[in-house]
């Protein structure tokens, strides 16, 4: 009956989402996959056309050098020209020579089930600078109870532990955003926790449902 009578109080208001919370993967499974890399080498000789000008004309010409292994296959030729009495560049494609693999790994982390994958906060009217509010999530296939948690004083504390698909949120004065978790329970699981956070907005004069 508390929870219709809630439901009922907050239907009007608006969803807030969430900006980036603080996230422990430590009860997530790091999975880990191998790419081989291609690393493409270029060498050998290589020549440019060069077009310059100086001394009021255009003086032009090739240049041809040989390159020596790298991974660019691009460089820039120059060389010292006797005839104008200073160095030229220009530049070249290197041709290719051959390639060499590596190894890199990839990881990422999956949340283990029953995992709850969206959360909402909703809020009410303020009571006694008391903005009321609601939090709900979607609830995974046969989860039993959650673990409802905020982020305060540099720890992860307990606001509820509930068989309901949503709760209570509650903040005196609001105006700042709160770090918040969930997670689902079955009767042999625990699943990962699921992070998000929301902007409480702030109570004036005691009452009301102004947002500011």
């Amino acid at each position: 009956m508390k929870l219709k009578l809630l439901l009922a109080a907050l239907g009007s208001s608006m969803t807030v989402f969430a900006a980036d919370p603080i996230i422990d993967y430590s009860d997530r499974d790091r999975v880990c996959t191998d790419h081989q890399i291609e690393i493409r080498h270029y060498a050998g000789w290589a020549s440019c056309h060069y077009n310059e000008y100086i001394n009021g004309s255009w003086h032009s010409g090739w240049i041809n050098q040989y390159v020596h292994d790298s991974t660019s296959q691009w460089t820039t030729l120059s060389e010292y020209n006797h005839q104008l009495g200073r160095s030229v560049s220009c530049s070249a494609v290197v041709p290719y020579s051959h390639s060499t693999y590596t190894t890199q790994q990839t990881c990422h982390y999956v949340p283990r089930e029953p995992f709850v994958n969206s959360a909402f906060y909703e809020y009410g009217a303020c009571r006694y600078y008391t903005r009321k509010g609601f939090v709900s999530w979607a609830a995974p296939q046969g989860a039993t109870s959650y673990d409802f948690q905020k982020y305060e004083a540099g720890a992860w504390r307990n606001i509820t532990s509930t068989s309901a698909p949503a709760a209570a949120f509650d903040v005196t004065y609001g105006g700042k955003s709160y770090n918040l978790r969930v997670r689902a329970k079955n009767s042999s699981e625990t699943g990962s926790y699921h992070y998000f956070s929301a902007y409480v907005p702030k109570c004036f004069n005691g009452g009301g449902v102004d947002p500011r």
